[in-house]
């Protein structure tokens, strides 16, 4: 199977920058997620920051499913 994208440029060009960068917004978002999961994992927090960090992973991660997007690698 072969996909091929057109783009008009410059006139399409942020939509262009979009869909060559997807796996680079992919990795950051993977990142993020992460971060705030060792975060909560290995370091003493307090309630309130424990509980914004997984709203904020669960959220990200409801966002993304929203959309059928998927971090995991």
């Amino acid at each position: 199977m072969k996909a091929i994208l057109e783009y008009f440029l410059p006139e399409e060009n942020s939509d262009f920058q979009a869909a060559i960068n997807g796996e680079n917004y992919k990795s950051a978002l993977w990142e993020f997620d992460q971060l705030l999961r060792s975060e909560m994992k290995y370091k003493e927090l307090s309630d309130d920051t424990y509980n914004a960090y997984d709203f904020c992973r669960n959220e990200l991660r409801k966002i993304l499913e929203q959309d059928n997007l998927f971090i995991e690698q």
